[in-house]
């Protein structure tokens, strides 16, 4: 059974992710602060399930818990577009390719918004021109995330590092228009990570765009993010996106 280790797990989209994990078949362990109450509801919800577990931190930046023998196979990163501190993300990254021995995969969740105002079809070989305080962000993460595992490639058993560049999620609660920019259904998101998780790969490091694929048209301009590489490696397709967006 695989074994995944998820920080944001219980937070609003990552929560999602943790729950189509789970009916996959997959062991899945979160992360939380303790005294965060939503997050702690949530858990209780999950708890019922054998599959599931929980760890509590009495302090975010505090790596105790994971030299507790915390036994994974897959590290997922979803709160890191959430964490104002990226610094404390690399951090947990760092600690975690060092002191978890079974570790083979790290999923890094990344958004769109690297680009920057790039026109036309924008792919994974697109140049980075962040402008926006999260595209920053990410772009840093990203090219932290990398550089501290090439550093420590030697002393980990990690092989394979997933980097899903995703635009902002909604459900069913929320509005879907034709706007600039690029929007995904929390279901595609969720399935499209899920086969990241658990979809055989070559070993290295991998860039994936999920998105909508639609052609966006904004001050007659237009872009578009196409998923072909998506398709390709994680059979990946927006079906309750689309069905929505027409």
């Amino acid at each position: 059974m695989e074994k995944v280790l998820i920080f944001g797990g219980l937070s609003q989209w990552g929560s999602k992710m943790t729950d189509a994990l789970l009916l996959e078949g997959v062991s899945v362990t979160v992360t939380y602060t303790s005294g965060n109450q939503e997050e702690e509801e949530r858990a209780l919800a999950f708890g019922r399930n054998a599959q599931f577990e929980k760890v509590a931190m009495e302090n975010g930046s505090s790596f105790e818990w994971i030299e507790s023998g915390q036994d994974v196979d897959t590290l997922l990163f979803f709160d890191a577009l959430y964490h104002e501190d990226s610094q404390e993300t690399l951090d947990h990254l760092t600690k975690s390719l060092t002191a978890l021995d079974q570790l083979k995969r790290i999923v890094l969740i990344s958004h769109l918004d690297i680009y920057g105002e790039a026109e036309g079809e924008i792919d994974e070989t697109s140049p980075l021109k962040p402008l926006t305080p999260l595209g920053k962000r990410v772009d840093a993460l990203e090219k932290g995330f990398i550089q501290r595992f090439l550093e420590y490639k030697e002393e980990t058993s990690v092989d394979t590092v997933i980097i899903l560049r995703m635009p902002h999620l909604y459900d069913e609660g929320g509005t879907l228009e034709r706007l600039d920019q690029d929007r995904l259904h929390v279901k595609d998101a969720a399935e499209g990570i899920t086969q990241a998780v658990i979809k055989p790969l070559k070993s290295g490091i991998h860039v994936i765009q999920l998105s909508s694929g639609e052609r966006l048209t904004s001050h007659n301009k237009e872009r578009q993010f196409p998923y072909n590489k998506a398709a390709k490696l994680l059979n990946f397709k927006p079906k309750v996106t689309l069905e929505l967006w027409r």
